[in-house]
Parts: C-alpha cells; sequence; structure tokens
C-alpha cells in the first residue's frame, strides 16, 4: 500500500492537503468541545457565603464592606478554605458588626462569586457548593464534590467512547463514523443551553464525551493510512496544532461570550458547520481493503491520482496484487494477547496514555487558576503548543520516536515537580506553560506511535483502548488538579512523578523509524526484536586480520576521530546515485562515534544479490572499485568504516575505506541492526593490518 500511494497516486499533494483541512476543521472544534467545560463550570479563584443579613441574592457583588466583619479571615491570604466556606453566626437580622458572633462559624449554603473575569458559569447560576463540608446532601461526598463531578463526565464519556467508537469505526468505516458524530455532538452542545439542573447537564456532557472521542482520532487514522512512512511523521504531529488552535479559539469566543448557555449554542454551531468537511475527507483506502472493498478503495484512490496531477488508470490499480497483503489474514483483537512481546509493547503504550493523557489535560485544567487573567492563561496553554509540535516534528525523523518521547515525558516531569515548588506567581506559570510544552509533545508522538505499532485491522481499534486508558488519566486529571484546594504543589508533585516514570518506561519500546506499518502480529514481534539488536551495547572487539611481520592495532578512538566517507545508495532504479544525506538514507551522529556508517540495513524483494562494494581512495582518487561479495535474499548486511594503509612513492598514506552498497532494482530498505562484516582488500598493498571495532555484542 505505502508504494502504491507513493509510485501511483502521489505524496504530499492536493488530494492530501485538501484532506488535511477537513481534519483540521474536525479537529479544531472537538478540541473546543473538550475543553468546553473550563469556562461553562468555570470556578472564580475568590467566593465567599452569601449574608442575607446585609444582600439579597439579586444584589450581591463580591467585595463589600460587611464581609470584613461577616466572613472569617477575610484578609488572610493563606486560609482561603475558611473565609470562602464559612460565615460568623448572627442572632438578628440586622447588618452590624455587633451582630455577628466572631467566635462562632459555620458552613454557609448559598455564595456570592467573584464574576470579574467570567460573569455567569454554571457553577454561579446554580450555585453548585464548591466546599465539601457543606450539607447539601450530595450523595458522593466527602470524596468527589459536585464541579469535580461535572469533570469527571465528559472524560467518562471519551472512555466509553474509546472502545465504542474505535469498534464502530473498524466496522462501518473512519468517515461514517466522523460524521455521524459531529452531527450527534453537534446536537448535544445546543442541547446544553436548555439545561435545568446538574443532573441533565451531566448526561449532555457525558453522551457528548462519547462522540466526540471519534473526531480527532479518525481524522488522525484517516492521514496516517493515506500517506506512505516518509509522511506520516508530519500529518501525525501537526494535526495537533489545529487541536491546539480549537483551545486558543475557545479562549477568544469565552472572553466576548460569557453566558455559560450562549457559548454553548455557538461552539455547537460551529461544529454543526464542520460537517459540510464531508465532500473534502474521504475514506481510508486501507480500511476499504481490509474488508476486501478492492473496487472503492482504487476509486478513492484515482480520485486522489487525479488531483495529484498523476495519470493512474483503474486497470493498472486493479492488476497491482498489494492488496493481497492487506487482505491475507483476518486479524482478532485476542491475536495481541498470544506474543508477550506484544503484550509487553501494550502495557507501556497503555501507561504512556494514562500517565501523559492525565498531566496533559491537568495542566490544561489548572492553567486558569494560575492567578492573573483566565483568557491569556488559557491561550497561552494552547498556544506553547504549537512550538512543541514543531520541533516534534523536526527531531522526529532525527531521534526517531522512542527517544523523543523518553526526553519528553521526562522533561514534563521534571517542568511539573519545579512548578509544584512555588506558591502561584509567574514563576509557577512558567514552568507549568513548559510542562505544557513537553506533554503536549510526548501526547501527539502517542498517537502516531501507537497507529505505527498495530495492524491495519487492530489499529484503530488499538488505537481506541490506548485512547480509552488516556481517557482514565483524562477521568483522573479534574481530581488532580482540584488537590490544588489543599496544597498547590500536590498536584504538580504527583503529575510530575507519574510522567517521569512514563519516560523511564518508554525506553523499552521499539523504534518504528523507517519501518512501514504492520499488517500482522508477526511484524510486530520482529520491529521489537530489531529494535533490541539497536539498543545492544557496544563493546571494543579487535579483530587482527594480517600476516605481515609488523602488526598495528587501531584503537576505537582512531576511528571516531576519523571521517566517515560518504555513501552511495543505487535505488530504486539502477544507473541512479543517492547522496547518503538524502531522506532515503540517514547517518547519525552517534553511529559515527560508533563506526557505524548507518542504522539501516536493506531486503532484496527480487531475489538479487546485495553488493558490498570497497572503493579504495588515495589522494582524493578512486584507485580501485573491488566487490567483496553477493549476500541473498533477507540477509542482513553491515559494514564498518576502517583504516588500511598504503605505500605510495615510497611514503606511507592512511585511508578509509568506504563501502558502496549496491541495490538492484526493487530492493527495499529495512530498519534494522547491521551485523557487522570484516572487509579485507588483498589487492591493496599494506605494511601491516587494520582492525575492525568495535562489533556487536551478543544480545
Amino acid at each position: 500500500m505505502d508504494s502504491v500511494i507513493k509510485d501511483y497516486i502521489g505524496s504530499f499533494g492536493r488530494w492530501q492537503f485538501i484532506t488535511f483541512f477537513g481534519a483540521s476543521v474536525v479537529s479544531i472544534v472537538g478540541s473546543m468541545s473538550t475543553f468546553l467545560l473550563s469556562f461553562t463550570a468555570f470556578l472564580p479563584h475568590n467566593y465567599r457565603c452569601l449574608i442575607p443579613e446585609c444582600e439579597t441574592v439579586e444584589n450581591t457583588q463580591y467585595n463589600l464592606s460587611f464581609a470584613k466583619f461577616a466572613i472569617p479571615e477575610w484578609e488572610d491570604k493563606y486560609n482561603v478554605k475558611e473565609r470562602r466556606c464559612n460565615r460568623y453566626r448572627s442572632y438578628s437580622n440586622s447588618c452590624e458588626y455587633s451582630n455577628f458572633d466572631t467566635s462562632n462559624s459555620y458552613a454557609c449554603m448559598q455564595h456570592v462569586f467573584d464574576n470579574s473575569q467570567y460573569h455567569n458559569s454554571i457553577i454561579m447560576e446554580f450555585d453548585i457548593p464548591p466546599c465539601l463540608d457543606i450539607p447539601d446532601h450530595w450523595p458522593l461526598k466527602p470524596s468527589i464534590s459536585r464541579i469535580q463531578f461535572l469533570g469527571f463526565a465528559f472524560m467518562f464519556g471519551l472512555l466509553i467512547g474509546s472502545v465504542l467508537m474505535g469498534v464502530i469505526s473498524d466496522k462501518f468505516g473512519r468517515k461514517k463514523t466522523i460524521f455521524g458524530s459531529l452531527v450527534i455532538s453537534s446536537l448535544l452542545i445546543i442541547g446544553g443551553y436548555w439545561s435545568k439542573d446538574l443532573e441533565s447537564y451531566f448526561i449532555l456532557r457525558l453522551l457528548n464525551g462519547i462522540f466526540n472521542v471519534s473526531l480527532f482520532t479518525n481524522s488522525f487514522i484517516i492521514l496516517i493510512e493515506m500517506a506512505d512512512p516518509s509522511e506520516r511523521a508530519f500529518y501525525g504531529i501537526i494535526l495537533n496544532i489545529p487541536f491546539a488552535g480549537g483551545e486558543m479559539l475557545l479562549s477568544f469566543f469565552a472572553f466576548f461570550i460569557q453566558e455559560w448557555r450562549y457559548l454553548h449554542i455557538f461552539v455547537g454551531i460551529l461544529t454543526g458547520m464542520a460537517i459540510m468537511c464531508w465532500f473534502i475527507i474521504p475514506e481510508s483506502p486501507r480500511w476499504l481493503l481490509s474488508l476486501g472493498k478492492k473496487n472503492d478503495a482504487i476509486n478513492i484512490l484515482l480520485n486522489g491520482a487525479i488531483l495529484n496531477g498523476k495519470t493512474t488508470s483503474y486497470k493498472t490499480l486493479d492488476n497491482i496484487k498489494w492488496y493481497d497483503e492487506i487482505t491475507r489474514d483476518k486479524l482478532e483483537l485476542k491475536e495481541i494477547s498470544k506474543s508477550v512481546t506484544v503484550i509487553k509493547i501494550s502495557l507501556i503504550m497503555f501507561y504512556n496514555w494514562f500517565s501523559i493523557t492525565m498531566v496533559y489535560y491537568g495542566l490544561s485544567l489548572i492553567s486558569v487558576n494560575l492567578g492573573g487573567n483566565i483568557y491569556i492563561n488559557f491561550f497561552l496553554s494552547g498556544l506553547v503548543e504549537i512550538p512543541s509540535y514543531i520541533i516534534t516534528f523536526l527531531l522526529l525523523s532525527r531521534l526517531g520516536r522512542r527517544w523523543l518521547l523518553v526526553v519528553y515525558s521526562f522533561m514534563s516531569g521534571v517542568m511539573c515537580i519545579c512548578a509544584g515548588l512555588f506558591e502561584y506567581g509567574i514563576i509557577m506559570s512558567i514552568f507549568s506553560l513548559f510542562g505544557k510544552f513537553c506533554v503536549s509533545g510526548s501526547f501527539s508522538i502517542l498517537y502516531l506511535y501507537t497507529a505505527e505499532l498495530y495492524p491495519t485491522e487492530l489499529r484503530n481499534t488499538v488505537v481506541g483502548i490506548a485512547s480509552m486508558c488516556g481517557r482514565i488519566g483524562g477521568i483522573c486529571a479534574p481530581f488532580i488538579a482540584s488537590l490544588q484546594d489543599i496544597s498547590m504543589y500536590l498536584p504538580f508533585i504527583l503529575m510530575g512523578f507519574l510522567a517521569i516514570i512514563s519516560g523511564l518506561a518508554s525506553f523499552f519500546l521499539p523504534e518504528t523509524l523507517g519501518s512501514k506499518l504492520p499488517e500482522c502480529i508477526n511484524d510486530i514481534k520482529e520491529l521489537y526484536s530489531n529494535s533490541l539488536r539497536n539498543s545492544c551495547v557496544f563493546k571494543p572487539k579487535r579483530e587482527i586480520i594480517c600476516n605481515d611481520e609488523k602488526h598495528y592495532e587501531i584503537e576505537r578512538s582512531i576511528i571516531s576521530k576519523t571521517r566517515v566517507p560518504d555513501i552511495y545508495v543505487e535505488a530504486p532504479t539502477p544507473k541512479k546515485t543517492i547522496h547518503s544525506r538524502d531522506r532515503y538514507l540517514k547517518i547519525y551522529k552517534e553511529d559515527r562515534l560508533r563506526g557505524h556508517l548507518a542504522k539501516d540495513s536493506y531486503l532484496s524483494r527480487s531475489n538479487s544479490p546485495l553488493t558490498l562494494i570497497h572503493r579504495e581512495e588515495i589522494d582524493g582518487m578512486t584507485k580501485k572499485q573491488i566487490s567483496i561479495g553477493g549476500f541473498s535474499e533477507n540477509t542482513f548486511i553491515g559494514s564498518k568504516p576502517f583504516l588500511f594503509t598504503t605505500e605510495k612513492d615510497g611514503a606511507v598514506h592512511k585511508n578509509i575505506a568506504g563501502p558502496t552498497l549496491v541495490l538492484p532494482k526493487g530492493a527495499s530498505r529495512k530498519f534494522s541492526q547491521l551485523s557487522p562484516a570484516p572487509i579485507d582488500s588483498p589487492d591493496a598493498k599494506r605494511i601491516g593490518c587494520f582492525v575492525m571495532i568495535p562489533t556487536l555484542k551478543s544480545c
């Protein structure tokens, strides 16, 4: 499938761009719906008890003079719970200082909120008691407050939808699932306008969460399944930018629409308008092929070829047997449980989803309570994600998925712990934003990484299950965020440790950089096995190959300091030389230090031998090109740079032998560890010997 899109349809053309635009619109409205509760259920930092002796429900202001003698600890900046949740007992209806007993306080039932930043939220309108010790007949007290329960509703819906919508998508298609969810989500969001109580609003948010989860997930899956391997990182990471843009737009709209009911209407209408993207988002050809719907898949691919300016006919695609690879086996979810390797990978990924999602949403929810302007804080929380995604994309093809996930997760944990060391203030906000920067990068990698680890028929289901684990973390996020009422540093410390553990666990995942999408369980095992070899420790091992009287050992330090020669790859057609710095072949800095030329191995599909060519250079001129040997199909070939000496005009010259790997037509690169192969050039006149170091330790 990957080669068909690249050779016959075209990569990164108008077809992919139009699809990406439609997916971006869906991602934006999905993001706005996700974070809608941040404003509709906004709880101001400042609130106090209603004092009926001095004010009425219809005529209240937060900061009034009588609060000094009617509210305990009114001027205490640290004992916030006492001044928020309690009042002094009075013995008459008089609003005078002498009427209040300052030695006797109790929890009040009604509150006055500081609405200077947001005029009216559901918390303010329904006067939902923020304090756990208020006797309001709430059955889940003292463990869960009503406000926490509202945050729980949407996240629990995401949890249900992660499994349910993943199965529906694999059965009925990605496109139908997206737009069915858009219609239902739009109606549910608009329906929030008519909520009469907390219970009805809870049900609407729960149902909205079920359908909302499929908007981003299925848009992401469509883009991944219609892209070749070189584009997957781009689509997988950059699609998160519109999601962050949805956060920023929501803060902008909420600034002008400070009534929670009207904000529901506005976001619901925008969600409904996204249905127009039906005409520009295609169904996934991979999904159609996995169900044996070859004709439908070819028609979609032909439309893509036309948009990309490619001249491809139906007959051409029909004669290709690439679809047999996808339809050869019918996989079921239970196949995952039959492999210890796949179980290990899945458990690590599921934990990563749990911890990173909790930190991501936790930092987003806390952002409106960090002090200062809530709209600027929330806007910056979304804005900081955009450079994170751009930098992630730029580094992903260089560092790989695994190492970048390790670094991002670990650093987000460190930033959270640093933020927890400060009580409010600009320093806490800065560390919190840096933490959001890092965890956003981790979050974007997770979608791409998970999709690249599982076969097509199970991909959306497994991503759904992984997302379900993430939603469990999302459910925990409101409760973690509410711990700031106990201590502001507590949620940051807890999230920090979970993120650090996630980073350490990610080290044991396989690398998927440059690999094709798995089509069966064995592909996952092979991916893990190859990655394990790449993680082995290199130990110097000298191989002295010479029979001369003078023997020379070339130390590792010499090899590491010398210039690694260029590699040229002849592929995919003969007589076409591609330089090693092109994207078809990567040479990594750390591999140069180890003496490696590349991390890639090569596999011939056409039973043609792979040949290593030893090229001898003296004074910048190629003197000899000797074929070292041929290797049959399925043999991974490796080579090391080595020093050798030649004698010319009585002078000794040290040179580096640069091997050339010649691929036959149809050969493909496969990501794997190279096996070192000692190479000697008997035709070179030597005065000593060369030593191949280091070699790979057996795993």
